[in-house]
């Protein structure tokens, strides 16, 4: 038997004639699954993610006017800003995710919120590339860091049996700040952000009755892989809108259950927000000791998303303005994706519902 399945907080409740067992009982300390104290953890992320990975989500609109007032610069030059944001949010979240362990979430939260504000307000006062990128590509990242992981690690400390909804609740906050924030006129990322709303509410709720939260998340991204390459085949307004709305809807999905499938596989309640923003060096060093095996988490994410809006870029610009060789690169990366998340799934269990 794995050590996955002794762990009682991920035991399904079996009543007995002589009540609860100690798993039971076990499992309504370490998760109430309710409560005021609860719901505001779900409030404060929801808003915490508007503001720091949904102002991310819309950095198209930022890329469109950094083209115009630096005309000099190339799309791959100024994608390096967005990300350096990106690449902070998800790099710092092994340390912010201790933070937040060890401290509580205040801590990583109140510095996250100082640097968040503080990189924006030079951003606005900037003229040149490098201050863009030392304002909104760094002072910004850092608070992004500080922020993302606790605002949405803090919520499955708190909730067991409706941690998909939740999750996903809190990270639609997300698309909500996406398509909400920036100019409305960049119609395509607000419908992108408004599929992803909903994707985040379904499955999430589809993981917690019945699929499963490794089964949603591999369902979803093969589904990702399928719709990225139906990109291809686009040829007017109205099949780029239906594909935005569909590829919209998985990928916001894919977004809001890697966190429970993280939380799975922590080996207790409190080491959530650490395990959510762990690297892969502590992956191993916690194999050898605690003989756990992991799944891949922000930390080592960070990496792929700090190359893949400049490699996005260069792809364009070498392709002379077509999106042919930027539609390959996306369909094929999904597409190995989907068998990792299958060979993940595979190796925690090999039960039907996972």
């Amino acid at each position: 038997m794995s050590r996955h399945s002794e762990k009682p907080w991920d035991q399904e409740a079996s009543a007995d004639a002589n009540g609860p067992t100690p798993e039971e009982a076990s499992t309504e300390l370490a998760f109430p699954d309710g409560g005021c104290k609860a719901w505001l953890t779900v409030a404060g992320g929801f808003l915490a993610q508007i503001s720091s990975i949904g102002f991310l989500s819309a950095f198209s609109v930022f890329q469109s006017y950094y083209g115009e007032i630096m005309p000099s610069q190339t799309a791959s030059d100024i994608s390096w800003i967005g990300s350096l944001q990106i690449f902070g949010c998800f790099f710092l979240g092994l340390w912010s995710g201790r933070l937040s362990d060890k401290r509580g979430p205040k801590l990583p939260l109140t510095l996250g919120t100082f640097f968040m504000v503080f990189g924006t307000m030079m951003s606005s006062i900037s003229n040149s590339y490098y201050q863009f990128v030392l304002s909104q590509g760094l002072c910004s990242a850092i608070g992004f860091g500080l922020v993302f992981t606790p605002a949405l690690a803090v919520q499955s400390q708190w909730f067991l049996k409706k941690r998909g909804f939740v999750v996903g609740l809190v990270m639609s906050g997300q698309n909500f700040g996406g398509g909400t924030s920036l100019n409305m006129a960049f119609y395509l990322s607000s419908i992108l952000n408004a599929g992803a709303f909903f994707g985040c509410y379904i499955f999430g709720l589809g993981a917690d009755r019945g699929l499963g939260a490794f089964n949603a998340l591999t369902v979803v991204a093969i589904g990702c892989a399928v719709t990225a390459f139906g990109w291809i085949g686009t040829q007017n307004n109205a099949g780029l809108i239906i594909w935005t709305v569909i590829y919209g809807f998985l990928s916001g999905a894919v977004q809001a259950l890697f966190s429970p499938c993280i939380s799975i596989l922590a080996p207790e309640p409190g080491l959530i927000g650490t395990w959510n923003g762990m690297s892969l060096l502590d992956t191993l060093q916690l194999n050898r000791i605690n003989k756990i095996q992991l799944g891949i988490c922000i930390t080592v994410v960070s990496f792929a998303v700090l190359g893949a809006g400049p490699i996005a870029g260069r792809l364009y610009d070498n392709a002379l303005g077509t999106y042919l060789s930027m539609q390959l690169f996306t369909g094929v990366f999904l597409t190995v994706a989907s068998v990792l998340y299958l060979a993940t799934r595979l190796t925690v269990s090999h039960a039907l519902v996972v």
